[in-house]
């Protein structure tokens, strides 16, 4: 899919250009097979976008040192303590706020935690979320 395409024929600036509405309006009026186009070229860009982020990062965690982590936390989440054989990455400072994937800004998270998460500091995470006791 051409860029143009996943900006219904125009170009990037003149998309973010329009207010949120109109460019929902376009996006409705343009039918359920471009929205679905539109909606699944968004989800490639910001894969990309994570991706280049991990690239540029100053270094790369190993698996060794994952593990190592894992093992730090005894294969609990860092944020609601969770026990648990699936724990993902998480980057405390996250890649897109200009975060490394280097030990000192990777914990382990339940999956919940991590999407809940998202691409908020610790922080804010913590602002909005009631922690389960284990």
């Amino acid at each position: 899919m051409a860029n143009t395409d996943l900006f219904l024929g125009m170009a990037e600036s003149e998309w973010f250009a329009m207010s949120p509405n109109e460019r929902g309006r376009r996006l409705g009026a343009a039918g359920p097979e471009v929205r679905w186009r539109h909606n699944q070229a968004l989800a490639r860009r910001r894969g990309q976008k994570r991706l280049d982020a991990l690239r540029a990062s100053e270094s790369r965690l190993s698996s060794a040192e994952w593990k190592s982590i894992v093992l730090e936390f005894h294969s609990r989440c860092a944020y609601c303590g969770t026990v648990s054989n699936h724990l993902t990455k998480d980057h405390m400072i996250p890649l897109s706020r200009g975060g490394d994937d280097t030990r000192s800004n990777v914990v382990p998270a339940c999956e919940d935690c991590n999407y809940r998460k998202n691409n908020k500091m610790p922080l804010e995470f913590f602002a909005g979320v009631s922690l389960r006791r284990s």
